[in-house]
């Protein structure tokens, strides 16, 4: 048996006594005064027995019991992000315009009669920085050089015919950021022709000239590996200004003419940062 439960029997068999002594039923003060069981749990009090009206420290409206209630229903903190996370979404966030440095060389010719009459086609070597390779609309900035026999009365047998120019390209990107990308472009630059290997120049063709150009053309991008570039095109060159030829090179009266359109076809490789 337990010894609280035995000690708190005999004191309300005491106190039982004394109350009988002063005229209460001994049984129902012992009943009364009996100590709570498991069977018979304490019923709950609430102040002056209005409930939640007076004086209930657990009621509803307990700004300390609300706020509970509150935090029991906010929604579980979001994890905090990765850092592998968060450099992924800064990389997507911060995609690069795209900015390529190419080195290439092809062939070239001229696009008139007369021209082709007197050189062959010859080789071209160029080099190009361009900006926006992976926005719709770019820029290049390029230089060009070439070197072609030239065959004329006047000349000697070995004469070359050198240019060497620059230009500024709009670059349109039909497809900015695909790994196969076809574009077409165009725009407006400068070329230097000289005639060199020949002692003396007894031609009706002038020793050197610079013609305005308007080149214009097409191509197709390939990127490979770790931002490399592989690009292919093809270009026509309008001139303007021509004061290296006549109509007929090999007119006695030379007039000026507008001989020196020429077409052209690179390779070129590169890096894309």
């Amino acid at each position: 048996m337990n010894a609280s439960y035995v000690i708190g029997r005999a004191m309300a068999l005491a106190l039982a006594g004394v109350l009988v002594a002063g005229g209460l039923p001994a049984e129902a003060t012992a009943e009364n005064s009996s100590p709570p069981s498991a069977e018979n749990p304490p019923l709950p009090q609430h102040g002056d027995g209005h409930g939640e009206e007076h004086g209930d420290p657990a009621r509803a409206d307990d700004p300390a019991r609300a706020d509970l209630a509150g935090a029991d229903t906010e929604p579980a903190p979001t994890p905090a992000p990765t850092p592998e996370a968060e450099a992924e979404a800064e990389s997507s966030s911060t995609v690069s315009p795209g900015v390529g440095i190419l080195l290439g060389g092809g062939i070239v010719g001229f696009g008139s009669d007369a021209m082709r009459d007197v050189t062959n086609v010859g080789g071209s070597w160029e080099a190009r920085a361009a900006a926006g390779t992976r926005l719709p609309i770019g820029l290049e900035l390029g230089y060009t050089g070439s070197a072609q026999d030239i065959d004329a009365i006047g000349l000697d047998d070995d004469a070359l015919l050198l240019g060497n120019g620059g230009e500024a390209l709009a670059r349109f990107n039909i497809i900015a950021e695909a790994r196969l990308q076809p574009y077409a472009f165009g725009g407006g630059g400068f070329r230097h022709y000289r005639i060199i290997n020949t002692d003396d120049n007894t031609s009706n063709l002038a020793d050197d000239d610079t013609v305005f150009e308007i080149p214009a053309g097409a191509g197709l991008g390939l990127r490979f590996g770790e931002g490399g570039l592989l690009d292919l095109r093809g270009t026509y060159r309008f001139a303007f200004g021509d004061d290296l030829t006549a109509d007929d090179p090999l007119d006695d009266d030379p007039e000026v003419g507008s001989n020196l359109n020429s077409w052209g076809a690179s390779l070129r490789l590169g890096f894309e940062f």
